[in-house]
């Protein structure tokens, strides 16, 4: 990093730290913030800081990727929800006892 993107990076973090307003972005803001400097008193491992830094990144790349479709209602069915079950019963005679076996098939 150029000193020059450190500093606008500082004074970002002191425009949300400090603002007066309530607003429930610039509160979340702001726990997001403090969180991810409270994960250096945490003492974790490289690997673990390497996973929450991945974590992040992808996280941000996907919001920026589908917020254009935000506007698009969700589809709630999902996997085989919609799908008919079909179910057989198998019978067989084992030592004079009449056994079923319920089997699904989708």
């Amino acid at each position: 990093m150029t000193a020059d993107e450190v500093e606008r990076a500082l004074d970002s973090m002191r425009a949300v730290l400090t603002a007066e307003d309530g607003s429930l972005r610039n509160v979340l803001c702001r726990e997001i913030l403090l969180g991810a400097l409270g994960v250096e008193d945490d003492d974790l491992d490289i690997l673990d800081l390497k996973v929450i830094n991945r974590s992040v990144r992808e996280m941000r790349y996907a919001f920026k990727v589908f917020k254009p479709y935000r506007h698009i209602a969700r589809s709630r069915s999902s996997g085989r929800l919609g799908l008919r079950r079909r179910v057989r019963t198998t019978r067989w005679r084992s030592s004079s006892r009449v056994r079923s076996r319920v089997r699904v098939s989708w």
